[in-house]
C-alpha cells in the first residue's frame, strides 16, 4: 500500500471503485473485505469518526450529514452514465480514479426533510438494491449457463437505463443535456 491505512476504511460496508476502467465502475461491499492500491474505497464519513489518520480530521456535522445517505444512492450516482461523462471531460480520455478525483464528482445533495428529496434517495435505492441482485442472478445463470441470463442482462439494461433516467431527473439535466451524454460512450 502506497498510503497508510486503518482498519476503518476497510472493516465497514463500502463502496469500491476501479481505480484505472473505461467508465466509472463501482460496487457495494457487505463482506469488509482489505483491497490493494487498484481499488478505492468510500467509506461514510460518520464512519471514520474514529479512525486515527493523520489524513483528514471529520467534524461532528459532516459525520450527521453523511450518516442519512445510503451507499447505495452514491452508487448509483457513482454508476450512471452523467458520472462517467463528467469524469471524462474533467480527466481526457482514460478514467484513472483516485480518492482525489473522486472526491471532484459532484454529489448532488439531499434535503432529507423535503419528502420529494428523500423520496428521490429512496428510489435510487430501491433500484440500486435491485440492480445487485440482479447482477448477482445473472452472474450465477452465467456459471450454470442457464438460458435465464439473456432475460436477466435485458432486466439489467432496462434497469441501467432507470437508474441514470433518475439521476438525470435528481440533477435536472434537459433533453439536450441528456442527449449529449448519452451520445458519448
Amino acid at each position: 500500500m502506497h498510503r497508510p491505512k486503518f482498519p476503518e476504511l476497510f472493516e465497514n460496508e463500502k463502496l469500491m471503485i476501479a481505480r484505472i476502467a473505461s467508465e466509472f465502475k463501482a460496487t457495494i461491499d457487505t463482506a469488509y473485505i482489505y483491497t490493494d492500491h487498484t481499488v478505492d474505497l468510500v467509506v461514510r464519513k460518520d464512519k471514520l469518526v474514529r479512525a486515527k489518520s493523520r489524513d483528514f480530521k471529520i467534524s461532528a456535522e459532516e459525520a450527521e450529514v453523511s450518516r442519512h445517505y445510503s451507499l447505495h444512492y452514491l452508487l448509483g450516482l457513482i454508476n450512471s452514465k452523467p458520472a462517467t461523462f463528467y469524469l471524462r471531460r474533467l480527466l481526457g480520455m482514460a478514467i484513472e480514479i483516485n480518492p482525489e478525483t473522486a472526491r471532484q464528482l459532484p454529489i448532488r445533495r439531499i434535503n432529507f426533510s423535503d419528502p420529494a428529496e428523500k423520496r428521490q434517495h429512496d428510489e435510487i435505492v430501491q433500484l440500486v438494491t435491485e440492480m445487485l441482485e440482479l447482477h448477482k442472478e445473472h452472474a450465477e445463470a452465467e456459471r450454470a449457463l442457464d438460458d435465464r441470463r439473456h432475460a436477466l442482462q435485458k432486466r439489467i439494461e432496462k434497469l441501467d437505463a432507470e437508474i441514470d433516467a433518475r439521476v438525470y431527473a435528481l440533477y435536472g439535466l434537459t433533453e439536450d443535456e441528456i442527449r449529449i451524454v448519452e451520445a458519448r460512450k
